[in-house]
């Protein structure tokens, strides 16, 4: 055997093990998310056990997912951090008040990307997000991206609808429905977080992954 043809099988075997260790790892991070069919108990252990700082996620998002989104937002979920003093004296912003859907009109008639800060565990922040398609569509965005897809958005257009692969926290109603509409509205659908080693890397490679799609498509 040829030195060519040894690098060649080298390089084969390498990349099949590198995909192997990827799927075997991404395999066992997924296992710690709770099934669909498991949410239940995992509210009444976690009632239980008593709700702090490190499970009102976990919680509120089995809530969220079972439709109880009225215990959800009874639950307190405020940082137990003190915020930084304000800056900016309110009064002084002369602020006026205009109908919501005027406000996202001009939002989405002056930038290229919009960014909408949600809850996991909020159902209805899925809700209004929902309502602001049709007018982000009208304006002509073509992008709908969100950090807890998981498929990709060829496989996920092709069904049209989402299902348990397509991410967990999709397993929320209301996030269903913000997917099917935006799927209706012929966005392109698409997923943009992983799993990572550190928050650094996991931010950077958010931005990175929104970045590409105007690397693509400059008419995004």
């Amino acid at each position: 055997m040829n030195r060519k043809k040894r690098w060649r099988i080298g390089l084969i075997l390498s990349v099949a093990a590198v995909a192997l260790l990827s799927f075997v790892v991404w395999r066992l991070l997924a296992g710690r998310h709770v099934s669909q069919w498991q949410h239940l108990a995992q509210v009444v252990e976690l009632e239980q056990a008593g709700v702090d700082e490190t499970t009102v996620q976990p919680l509120g998002s089995s809530l969220a997912i079972l439709g109880r989104d009225n215990e959800v937002r009874a639950m307190d979920f405020i940082p137990l951090h003190e915020l930084p003093p304000l800056t900016v004296d309110p009064i002084q912003l002369e602020l006026s008040v205009i109908p919501w859907r005027e406000g996202v009109r001009r939002i989405a008639e002056n930038h290229q990307i919009v960014m909408v800060m949600e809850d996991h565990f909020v159902s209805k922040h899925r809700e209004m997000i929902d309502a602001t398609l049709p007018v982000f569509h009208q304006a002509g965005f073509t992008h709908y991206a969100a950090e807890g897809i998981g498929e990709s958005s060829t496989s996920l257009a092709k069904r049209g609808y989402p299902a348990v692969q397509t991410g967990f926290y999709t397993s929320d109603p209301q996030f269903g429905n913000l997917i099917r509409r935006a799927l209706q509205l012929d966005f392109n659908v698409l997923g943009y977080d992983f799993r990572p080693w550190s928050h650094e890397s996991r931010e950077e490679f958010a931005a990175a992954e929104l970045a590409k799609l105007f690397e693509d498509d400059s008419s995004t």
